[in-house]
């Protein structure tokens, strides 16, 4: 009787459950504008300017923070603009073509 078991379930073990290790989850790409933008003041001064440098972006007191790669693989830059109390960070960071563009900070009201 018990033969007869073992015989009925070899079928089954001629089967292969498939692999998902290799068919990871396709993640899309962004969807890149080709609209020709207008100047980008923010990513002009991050692209000329050095760590602790100053300059002037739309009128206003600027100096390069820091540079770091986002979790995305860009190189972004910090840069924070006004003075004193009025200070506010903004972030430019690479794009595909390798020029640095206005970015949506990640974490809006934590900068110091």
């Amino acid at each position: 009787m018990i033969g007869f078991l073992a015989l009925a379930l070899l079928p089954g073990c001629g089967l292969q459950m498939p692999d998902f290790s290799s068919t990871a989850a396709a993640v899309p790409e962004p969807v890149v504008s080709t609209v020709p933008r207008g100047p980008d003041p923010l990513g002009d001064f991050a692209t000329t300017a050095t760590p602790g440098s100053f300059g002037t972006v739309n009128g206003e007191r600027a100096r390069l923070g820091r540079s770091y790669n986002a979790a995305s693989g860009r190189e972004c830059r910090e840069i924070i603009l006004g003075s004193g109390s009025s200070e506010r960070a903004a972030v430019a960071c690479r794009n595909a073509s390798g020029q640095f563009v206005s970015s949506t900070p990640l974490l809006r009201g934590s900068f110091r």
